[in-house]
């Protein structure tokens, strides 16, 4: 996930496009076929590449493996025959994951990424910027699903993590939505990750006072920083006595990972799907060249990371197009089993019965 760094506003475009290069990259192969790769580009790449991942790769014994596997391919002509630059990003992708078994390490090729600054006026800058606030906002900033299920356990959905200068409004607005629900199910299975800001706040929620939630050290410099949560959010918390289960699937990762994790950790959240990818580092994007960026992961954690390399293991282990009505059922269960009164239990436990006769493809009689 991207790091958080404390840059002005006007330098907002890198913070703000954590997880949008590869659609843009979609997008321009959608419209028209970019120019092809030359040698002297290429080249250009490659040697940049190496340059970011030795200065910044967070491990550096690996840093000095991938750096080296990129100068001598250079030297060999390992790429001379690429000239499609998507395939030259992936086949670069694929070559450097298999020494670092790091999922984050990513070239992206995206000549509209506002990042890159060679050559564009600032005009051009910031029309691409725009265009990439605006597909935010189409996304409805990472919050694409807010609704409220049988038995008043609320759904939230969250695709994405965006910086909160844009995406808080959104957050707030789905948190007091499902602020009167008597469970909530998060639902990331969709999510890649994002910006860790959009996390801390997230968690921020759901803890009524400041806590450490993390800590961890960055290259070039091995920098300490400790993650705490908010004092104060917008809109309210989620009361801390209700019960919260988060879906995962394969896709889950990076700062969608931390948060199934923190949830678990932090407030006993019930984890449900499959396994997570497995992306604990974090970093930032680094322009390479005038038409490609590179993801280079430069932090860790200071303690035990169970997630890079291996994945959140949910507590409630099963395929992830199930996980939502398995979250539904427990939460009901969980509900149930909390009420004293005797005519709302009863009313809980017809419900909780329809919910589980729907999903074995059982009609149940609303009626006791």
């Amino acid at each position: 996930m991207p790091r958080r760094v404390a840059l002005p506003v006007v330098a907002a475009a890198s913070l703000v496009l954590a997880a949008l290069s590869p659609l843009g990259a979609q997008q321009v192969v959608a419209q028209q076929a970019p120019p092809p790769l030359a040698a002297a580009e290429r080249a250009r790449v490659v040697a940049m590449s190496a340059r970011a991942i030795d200065s910044l790769y967070v491990e550096r014994t690996i840093a000095q493996r991938m750096s080296s596997f990129l100068r001598d391919g250079a030297r060999t002509g390992r790429w001379d025959q690429l000239t499609s630059p998507t395939v030259f990003a992936d086949s670069l992708t694929a070559q450097l994951r298999a020494i670092s078994h790091d999922q984050h390490v990513h070239l992206f090729f995206d000549p509209r990424d506002p990042r890159l600054v060679e050559g564009v006026t600032p005009e051009e800058r910031k029309r691409r910027y725009d265009d990439v606030v605006q597909e935010i906002a189409d996304a409805n900033f990472g919050v694409p699903e807010v609704r409220i299920l049988e038995g008043n356990v609320a759904l939230l959905r969250m695709d994405n993590f965006n910086d909160p200068r844009l995406a808080a409004t959104t957050l707030a607005a789905a948190m007091t939505m499902v602020q009167r629900s008597r469970a909530l199910v998060i639902d990331l299975r969709k999510n890649g990750g994002g910006h860790s800001d959009q996390f801390v706040l997230m968690m921020s929620y759901f803890l009524e006072k400041p806590v450490k939630i993390g800590e961890s050290f960055t290259r070039p410099d091995s920098t300490l920083e400790q993650t705490w949560t908010y004092a104060v959010v917008p809109g309210p918390r989620y009361a801390p006595n209700k019960p919260v289960y988060v879906l995962t699937s394969h896709r889950t990762f990076s700062a969608a990972e931390a948060l199934a994790g923190a949830l678990r950790r932090f407030r006993h959240a019930t984890i449900v799907g499959d396994t997570t990818r497995g992306g604990g580092h974090t970093g930032d994007f680094q322009p390479v060249g005038e038409r490609f960026t590179l993801f280079v992961p430069s932090g860790a954690s200071t303690g035990h990371d169970d997630v890079e390399g291996q994945g959140l293991r949910p507590d409630v282990p099963i395929p992830a197009d199930r996980a939502l009505e398995t979250a539904h059922r427990l939460a009901l269960h969980s509900i149930t089993q909390a009420i004293a009164d005797t005519s709302w239990r009863r009313k809980f436990e017809r419900i909780q019965r329809d919910v589980d006769g729907a999903a074995a493809g059982v009609t149940v009689s609303e009626e006791d």
